[in-house]
């Protein structure tokens, strides 16, 4: 039987696949990234590298084909697998794409929290006020009550793996290049109103890849908590077109 692991994002924690997850048929398990509602490993530094690593050695613990799905920087995480995959990952998908894409450029946000005291200013203004901060995610389409179930979960272990994640990120589209095809079979998840998403460059690399594309028809960037019936119908229906 295969196995499908769902991998969340930056702030969050594998709540945010609680919607969608008991929609996709199987064994369905979603992961907790090291800092992300839990402690961090002896030794481990929170770098890229060390969590596609970690990512990698997961997948290589499970004895059975594995799909593996991921959102936002899991999704980043996930592109980073399939460059280089697992002998008994199956499949990908990943909301995520451009990541890999040779002129990639990250976003406002992502910008400030890669610079040394900018960063950390920003999350300690947010932990002074959560729940203005649960408004300002409101901007991308979520619901209050999602953004502050979002929220609730930021602590210092989250903020400061986020910010050695972001700061070690320099390897996106250098090291970390999709130049063509991809080993695996892959799905690229695009959500209609996704603030931080590009259709136009998503569209692109997932032909560049070989990926199929899925555009969900309303949602933003949290779309698996936003859309959930969209991501799991796209995501079961790849997965089905595979057996």
């Amino acid at each position: 039987m295969t196995v499908t692991l769902l991998i969340h994002g930056v702030p969050e924690t594998p709540a945010i696949w609680h919607e969608l997850a008991p929609r996709l048929p199987g064994d369905v398990r979603a992961l907790q990234l090291p800092g992300f509602g839990c402690g961090l490993p002896d030794g481990f530094t929170a770098t890229m590298d060390e969590y596609r690593e970690w990512l990698v050695a997961a997948i290589e613990s499970i004895d059975e084909p594995v799909d593996v799905v991921g959102h936002d920087w899991g999704g980043i995480l996930v592109a980073g697998v399939a460059l280089d995959p697992p002998a008994n990952l199956r499949s990908w998908t990943t909301d995520a794409i451009g990541a890999v894409f040779e002129k990639f450029t990250w976003h406002d946000l992502a910008m400030i929290w890669r610079t040394p005291e900018a960063g950390e200013a920003f999350w300690a203004d947010l932990l002074a006020d959560r729940a203005a901060a649960a408004e300002v995610l409101t901007s991308f389409s979520l619901t209050l009550d999602h953004a502050q179930q979002l929220i609730e979960h930021v602590d210092d272990t989250m903020i400061d793996a986020i910010l050695r994640l972001y700061r070690s990120s320099d390897g996106l589209g250098s090291g970390w290049l999709a130049s063509g095809r991809l080993p695996k079979p892959g799905l690229v998840v695009v959500a209609a109103d996704d603030a931080l998403g590009d259709v136009e460059l998503t569209t692109m690399m997932a032909q560049r890849t070989g990926a199929e594309l899925a555009v969900l028809d309303h949602g933003g960037h949290f779309w698996p908590i936003e859309n959930p019936e969209g991501g799991a119908d796209a995501i079961a229906s790849f997965h089905a077109s595979l057996a």
